[in-house]
């Protein structure tokens, strides 16, 4: 499945527009939605967080540990369809 993907991302006061192709398996695809639909009222990260190694190893919410219960190879194709959307 080829997915497109079109975004604009604002840095700066600069609005960039990004065209994305990926080919993407659709159970693939269909996990990325989820986590996207489960998470999409998080507030932002900020600085500390970024700053708080701990917190990004051993803070991590049940929905996301039952999340990513799945096998090694659908885990490493989340996190590549996640680097480039």
């Amino acid at each position: 499945m080829l997915v497109y993907v079109h975004s604009t991302r604002s840095s700066h006061h600069t609005a960039q527009l990004l065209n994305i192709s990926v080919q993407v398996n659709e159970s693939v695809l269909k996990k990325v939605i989820e986590w996207c639909e489960h998470h999409k009222n998080d507030p932002p990260a900020t600085a500390d967080d970024d700053s708080d190694s701990r917190k990004k190893t051993t803070d991590i919410e049940e929905w996301d540990q039952k999340f990513m219960q799945v096998d090694q190879e659908m885990l490493f194709e989340i996190i590549l369809v996640s680097v480039v959307i």
